[in-house]
């Protein structure tokens, strides 16, 4: 898409929120419809539209995109929206009730998968309460396809990117209320929606006052809340192996940042007397210390407890010298 020279600082501040960061913003879906649409593609698109919000945005009109043959118009709407994943829902005589979850890599279509309805009960018709909005769900991939199978591992990474919500550095367990589970089997894909109640009877209060080993995990009761899709795998269009290496590689910025945030690495930067903040060093200059660190460390590793452990190999050893006559 071509961009004029701006002429606002508006302008500026969202080419500037458009532009590739090393900590990237959260992904934002879009929402599509095709030229046409029935009632149970319409109910599904809004439930999943429930489901992903804060983090979507839905376009009212239809389109008549055909994504298979031309990927150029959605395309040009995730760029324009700064939107890196995207859900078309269409039906066609050929077609009937059919979902396209994808995403985009720089610009261009990464992955996208066809997914067709089988079986649909919206969320309105579960009597169970629906959790706080952008609430973040926990995903659950159910299946051995999901993993022997290369197709549906690649379609198993992508629902869990369009369905993950924000990015967290900690959750809390008390705050896990929603989770979404996909069970493979048989190139279908059963989708179901739980929201998850945390059992704190008076047993329970007393188990975590005297067992200091459970109280960090709370007795959980999952109920279904809506919507139940049934899936059935239709068309897809996977990116090559080498294209999806290249959308998953992090910045080298990205990889310093981690690194100091380790403990390990915290130490060794507060030995060598740097004062903080790290970043404001060179970071090629921190990436080859840490790396030259991690050399040195050859051998070491930790255990649960925390304890350091050491592998020393000894060369051989002359024992023929040895006075052993007073022994």
């Amino acid at each position: 898409m071509r961009v004029d020279k701006v002429k606002t600082k508006k302008g500026k501040r969202i080419l500037d929120d458009r532009a590739p960061k090393t900590v990237e913003n959260d992904k934002t879906a879009l929402f599509i419809k095709g030229s046409k649409t029935n009632q149970t593609v319409t109910d599904a698109m809004m439930d999943i539209y429930v489901l992903k919000k804060p983090l979507v945005q839905q376009l009212k009109r239809h389109n008549p995109f055909h994504l298979f043959d031309d990927e150029t118009p959605i395309e040009k709407f995730g760029e324009k929206y700064d939107a890196s994943l995207f859900l078309f829902g269409s039906s066609s005589k050929k077609r009937p009730s059919s979902l396209v979850f994808g995403r985009t890599h720089d610009g261009q279509i990464l992955d996208m998968v066809e997914l067709s309805i089988v079986k649909f009960t919206p969320a309105r018709d579960f009597e169970t309460p629906k959790v706080m909005l952008g609430t973040k769900p926990c995903i659950v991939l159910e299946g051995p396809e999901f993993e022997s199978d290369s197709t549906m591992k690649r379609i198993g990474n992508l629902l869990v990117d369009f369905f993950k919500g924000p990015t967290l550095d900690m959750v809390r367990l008390q705050g896990l209320e929603e989770l979404i589970s996909f069970t493979a089997k048989e190139n279908m894909i059963y989708m179901r929606v739980y929201s998850t109640t945390s059992i704190q009877a008076t047993v329970y209060i007393l188990r975590v006052i005297l067992l200091k080993s459970a109280t960090n995990v709370p007795r959980i009761e999952l109920l279904e809340m809506g919507p139940s899709i049934d899936f059935k795998v239709d068309r897809t269009k996977l990116a090559s192996d080498s294209l999806f290496k290249a959308a998953c590689k992090k910045p080298k910025a990205l990889m310093v940042r981690s690194l100091l945030l380790h403990q390990n690495w915290r130490d060794f930067l507060r030995r060598l007397e740097f004062s903080p903040p790290y970043m404001c060093l060179s970071e090629t200059f921190l990436l080859k210390m840490c790396i030259l660190q991690a050399k040195r460390r050859k051998n070491m590793s930790e255990d649960v407890f925390g304890n350091q452990l050491a592998r020393v190999h000894v060369g051989k050893q002359n024992t023929d010298a040895i006075q052993t006559r007073y022994l």
